[in-house]
């Protein structure tokens, strides 16, 4: 079944012209896996010869040298795009490398190079949905009209085009939408909409779509609602879609069923912040004032404000007790909420006619108000600063001021007092000072005039406060009931929509507060399953991570791999990406490799993974990704040490982040100052880890220098690897004991050379990028230029150069732009090739770092950047 889905994938895109035909023995060869051990190996010990090495050791260079760069640029991804291609042909089957190659080509801006390597990875695994849906859309995205691109649209959105995964098919119809509305054809946009959002419920991008334009075009909230039910499906780890749905059911009266959907955005913004925003704090004490009366959130408020008053007092009386100044301690009064909360406390003392507890946190609110202020002036001084703009911002501090004595009835005789002083001192913004007029006459007790004024500005929901409590006042009871009705559900997450709330009840009317459609609301909000709160708190109840290794114990020379396994333990399909409900973003963390016990020099660095091969995943589908378990740079640090034998176990990390101390977390902005206290899974990713394995170090480490060289000469390309592998450890990290005398180390890199002159360019690629060179050892200078004069001469005798030879010879040997070996370029046929000696030519001009002149010592590989942008 798995085999006829695939060759039924790649006979649509072979069709379409997207990827090139695949013969069948290609195919068998694709799902067939690798055979571990190569004819003739020893049962003893796994043999690896140079060439098997090569795609590896392209692969390891390509991101070595990337990583060399803090601020990689489109040209250094393009040099890492052509050696992880040249890598990708000798080993065609190989997904990570392909992978790598597109990510690195499309970083380039290479989009020939990265539609070739997307071809590949289809190969590789055609069930590969995300470079199927990069692939397509490219060749959609190359047709020059509009009916050309729809053409292709309708065919893989077609009947034919069922056998393409539903989640493509999806994202192609949400494209094609968008083509639609561009063209205009409303009726266009509408089909293929719904055809995206029927396709695949996860495709979050249609469903917010979705639910924009309904509730652009619709005024029926509880249609608004259902779409935004369903975008909560396709991401239910959404905080800001909890959020909305939160403040449509309240803005409809729904109070009780909002709160539910509120705690859930508590949990996500706190899950990720550490703290619950100051303006999700606001939402919440509304909300719960209005659903469970205001002793609810406002007694622990008062609580916390008391005890940390009480204790800033304590401690300014034990420092003068103790003769100590109490300058920079903080008063007690300079404890207070902000002003939302404050606005909050205030109304809901006011309610319940606590006039001692309205006097205090309206001189709280004061201060805060005249702190702003002083702020605001301050901001006024610096130069370019819009004075204008900032007086409005003054105004609108004292219409909160000023609406909240208005109401609670204190201090009503200093409104007019500073509306006057105001107008004297900012005419630039009398009309904003004329909103305060309304709330001066309600002081002054005249209601009607403060009515009529008040009918000039509306929206503003201070001054629709104004006008219900004008109403009452006139004892015109309905009037105002109409005007706190809609207060309250206008403003249902702040202080006046709460307050409003609030006198509706007293007024007999709470009653009128539930709307018919939030009726209908509570009953499509209580169809959200309830399983979407097991996902914010057990985030294994959605999704299980796994890692394995091949072996338990590895001998020289074999390099871990690992398999990871990530599964959808949800009900309902759900997307992967890296801000999608299952996290792509992978660490690899490599445990045990350095210890205080074994010397190893250098530190062994994670390695970051995108696990790309899925837009989405079934419930109970598993998506599998092999690859090489360590990064580039732990990989060449531990091939630089091979006398160390370690245990060794890797460490997945999903969803990474840096482990801050709870202090700087809850910071709204990271310092480059932070400590970082590690790495940690993000809080709704998971952790998975591999048993300890032992991995075994060269057994020729320490041999003499006449053994290194009788395995130079022999014939057994495995004994060349594993002689080089040593030659380069005790050339680039010398102990003592291991260090060649000069006489010895003269013969040894004669013999080098010898062996690579007589060697086919595969090898000797691998030997370059295995030594060293004149930088990590000044002794290499002889095989350096004997590099050199072998790919000069043969260029002269037979006027030709092998490409890969001289890719390797310019990445590692060469660090002079003018150097003999660019004359060989005349007689390079493969534009690729070309291209590359000219971007390391312009490095070398630009005194930009390669690796050809990274040394000496191990610690000089430490790389700058660590990822593909991943």
């Amino acid at each position: 079944m798995i085999t006829s889905t695939r060759s039924a994938i790649l006979t649509l895109l072979v069709s379409a012209g997207l990827c090139a035909p695949v013969s069948t023995a290609a195919m068998n060869n694709l799902q067939q896996p690798a055979q571990s051990n190569p004819a003739g190996a020893n049962a003893d010990r796994t043999r690896v010869t140079l060439t098997a090495e090569l795609p590896w050791l392209l692969h390891r260079a390509a991101l070595l040298d990337l990583r060399l760069h803090e601020s990689p640029t489109p040209s250094d991804y393009e040099c890492a795009a052509i050696l992880l291609e040249l890598g990708l042909r000798l080993d065609p089957g190989n997904g990570e490398l392909a992978r790598d190659m597109a990510q690195a080509a499309w970083l380039a801006g290479d989009t020939a190079r990265m539609h070739e390597a997307t071809r590949q990875i289809i190969r590789i695994d055609p069930s590969d949905t995300v470079a199927q849906l990069r692939l397509i859309s490219a060749r959609i995205n190359e047709k020059q009209t509009l009916e050309e691109r729809k053409a292709l649209y309708d065919r893989f959105l077609s009947d034919a085009g069922k056998s393409i995964d539903p989640s493509v098919r999806s994202r192609l119809a949400l494209d094609a939408a968008l083509l639609e509305r561009e063209a205009g054809n409303t009726a266009g946009f509408i089909e293929r909409l719904h055809q995206a959002t029927r396709l695949d419920g996860s495709n979050k991008a249609a469903a917010s779509l979705a639910a924009q334009y309904y509730s652009a075009v619709s005024d029926d909230q509880a249609v608004g609602l259902d779409y935004q039910v369903r975008l909560l499906k396709a991401d239910p780890l959404d905080a800001n879609v909890h959020l909305t749905i939160a403040r449509m059911l309240a803005g409809q009266g729904a109070i009780e069923a909002s709160k539910r959907f509120l705690y859930n955005a508590i949990e996500l913004f706190s899950l990720e912040t550490g703290k619950t925003p100051e303006n999700i704090e606001e939402i919440r004490i509304a909300i719960e004032w209005q659903a469970d009366g205001a002793d609810k959130p406002m007694g622990p408020l008062e609580a916390v404000l008391i005890d940390q008053r009480t204790q800033a007092q304590a401690r300014i009386k034990a420092y003068e007790d103790a003769q100590l100044p109490t300058d920079g301690l903080i008063r007690p009064q300079d404890i207070r909420f902000t002003l939302g909360v404050d606005k909050l406390r205030i109304l809901a003392a006011h309610a319940e006619d606590d006039r001692e507890q309205v006097r205090s946190i309206l001189d709280d609110i004061e201060r805060t108000i005249s702190e702003d202020i002083a702020r605001l002036a301050q901001m006024a001084t610096a130069p370019g600063a819009n004075v204008n703009a900032l007086l409005v911002q003054v105004v609108r501090r004292m219409s909160d001021l000023n609406s909240m004595r208005t109401v609670v009835g204190l201090d009503a005789d200093r409104i007019r007092e500073e509306l006057e002083a105001m107008e004297g001192q900012m005419p630039a913004v009398a009309d904003q000072l004329r909103r305060i007029e309304p709330m001066a006459l309600f002081a002054e007790g005249k209601f009607e005039e403060a009515l009529a004024l008040a009918d000039q500005y509306p929206g503003s929901p201070v001054l629709e406060l104004v006008r219900a409590q004008c109403y009452e006042r006139l004892d015109r009871t309905d009037e105002a009931i109409e005007r706190y009705i809609l207060l309250a559900h206008s403003n249902v997450t702040n202080a006046y929509g709460a307050f409003a709330h609030a006198r509706l009840h007293k007024l007999g009317a709470g009653d009128r507060i539930l709307t018919e459609a939030g009726s209908q609301m509570i009953e499509i909000a209580s169809r959200v399953p309830d399983w979407i709160e097991q996902m914010i708190e057990r985030p294994s109840s959605f999704q299980y991570l796994s890692v394995e290794h091949e072996k338990r114990v590895y001998d020289e020379g074999e390099r871990p791999m690992l398999k990871i396994r990530l599964q959808n333990t949800a009900p309902v399909p759900l997307s992967i990406g890296p801000n999608a409900p299952i996290s792509s973003r992978v660490l690899i963390e490599p445990v045990g490799v350095a210890t205080q016990h074994n010397q190893f020099r250098g530190t062994p660095r994670p390695k970051v993974l995108q696990l790309d091969t899925r837009i989405r995943l079934k419930p109970r589908e598993t998506m599998t990704v092999q690859v090489v378990a360590d990064s580039v740079s732990t990989d060449w640090l531990i091939e630089q040490q091979p006398s160390i034998s370690m245990r060794q176990r890797w460490r997945l990390i999903q969803g990474f982040r840096t482990r801050l101390a709870d202090s700087e977390a809850r910071k709204q902005q990271a310092s480059p100052d932070q400590r970082i206290y590690g790495i940690v899974n993000s809080p709704l990713g998971l952790t998975a880890e591999t048993p300890v394995v032992q991995r075994l170090g060269l057994r020729i480490y320490d041999a003499e220098p006449s053994e290194l060289i009788d395995l130079l000469n022999s014939s057994d390309s495995d004994a060349h690897r594993r002689a080089i592998g040593v030659i380069s450890a005790r050339l680039i990290n010398p102990t003592p004991e291991s260090r060649f005398d000069p006489a010895s180390l003269d013969r040894v890199i004669e013999t080098l050379n010898e062996l690579y002159t007589r060697s086919k360019p595969e090898a000797r690629c691998a030997m370059m990028l295995m030594l060293p060179h004149r930088h990590q050892a000044p002794s290499m200078v002889a095989f350096d230029d004997h590099v050199a004069s072998s790919l000069l001469s043969e260029s002269l005798i037979d006027s030709t150069v092998d490409p890969m030879t001289l890719v390797c010879a310019l990445l590692t040997r060469t660090d002079d732009p003018e150097a003999p070996i660019f004359e060989t370029l005349e007689h390079v046929q493969d534009d690729g090739i070309s291209r590359f000696a000219q971007l390391i030519r312009a490095r070398l001009r630009a005194g930009e770092p390669t690796l050809a002149q990274v040394g000496p010592g191990v610690e000089a590989m430490t790389p700058r950047f660590d990822g593909l942008d991943y």
